[in-house]
């Protein structure tokens, strides 16, 4: 399944109905109460690929563009593929 509602998945979770790759800080809570756990993943480095929204019929301002300006500069300079999905087609294409 997928969604990006991070209160439904991590019920999903804690309800037993799967495993989730989640940012830290979004569960936080749930680690200090024990209702979640975190699993340790030695040898891969996992990158959060990130989208960035805006209205493309709005004008931005300058600090808002300039910000653009820096994310479009580091996209050209990464690696394609290298991020959780990446890493999830990998696990889903070539199971080990």
């Amino acid at each position: 399944m997928e969604t990006s509602n991070t209160e439904f998945i991590k019920q999903l979770v804690m309800r037993g109905d799967g495993i989730s790759f989640l940012v830290k800080a979004a569960v936080t809570a749930e680690l200090s109460e024990k209702k979640l756990a975190t699993v340790s993943m030695k040898g891969q480095k996992i990158f959060l690929d990130v989208s960035i929204a805006y209205r493309k019929d709005q004008h931005l301002s300058p600090p808002a563009q300039a910000f653009l300006d820096i994310l479009r500069k580091l996209g050209a300079k990464a690696k394609p593929l290298h991020g959780i999905g990446a890493f999830m087609t990998e696990m889903t294409t070539h199971p080990k």
